[in-house]
């Protein structure tokens, strides 16, 4: 248990440095693999993706997967529902993604794309998901990301979007309930899903992560 524990520690702090370095130096094959296991891990990321898909409900429509990156999360989407479309602005992350199982280097839902100017029509998906991806929304940015976001929303159709809050650490990203209500979205509702890494006899509490839904009004 000893070296678990120390494994988990290395873990943690090289994904803590993986996580503050800028965005164009997180995407080697190398790093990619490092975010996984630490997101899968540390965070629960593939159980997190199973609530998720319970969240959504019985035959959702057409769905988007903002920010797809690596493809944890799109992992579970894929297997689960029928009509999804995942997109990234890193081509190195959705080449990793296009090799799980899942996706058995299919391209015909794997786009790269800015997710600034979304290269679909208004009002198609009837629900966008993005999990942790937020954070690469810079200030000066965030009035057209929404604007974007809810343009290609059908009417009626939902947001689901989340962050991780790692346990007693403030990092950025994690403001999306003020965000949302400062740019006019009003959030319908907030879950929250705790992550625990189990070390038998302890578990340790590691974070939660916030899902916060939105639906578009008519």
């Amino acid at each position: 248990m000893a070296e678990r524990r120390q494994n988990i520690i290395k873990l943690t702090t090289e994904s803590l440095a993986w996580y503050f370095r800028r965005s164009d130096k997180q995407y080697s094959d190398t790093h990619l693999r490092l975010y996984d296991q630490a997101a899968e891990l540390l965070t629960s990321r593939l159980e997190f993706a199973e609530f998720l898909v319970s969240k959504l409900g019985i035959n959702p429509g057409k769905i988007l997967e903002i920010a797809a990156g690596s493809g944890l999360v799109s992992s579970v989407l894929k297997n689960k529902l029928d009509n999804a479309i995942f997109i990234d602005l890193s081509l190195q992350a959705l080449d990793m993604l296009k090799r799980r199982k899942e996706f058995n280097n299919e391209p015909a839902s794997v786009v790269n794309s800015n997710f600034l100017h979304h290269p679909f029509p208004s009002n198609y998906f009837n629900a966008i998901i993005c999990v942790g991806g937020y954070r690469y929304v810079q200030i000066e940015q965030k009035r057209l990301f929404w604007n974007e976001t809810t343009r290609i929303l059908d009417n009626n159709g939902k947001l689901f979007f989340a962050q991780f809050k790692p346990r007693g650490l403030s990092i950025n990203g994690t403001t999306l309930h003020d965000d949302l209500t400062d740019y006019g979205i009003e959030v319908d509702n907030i879950s929250k899903f705790n992550s625990n890494v189990n070390m038998v006899p302890f578990t340790i509490k590691t974070g939660s992560y916030e899902l916060i839904q939105y639906t578009k009004k008519g």
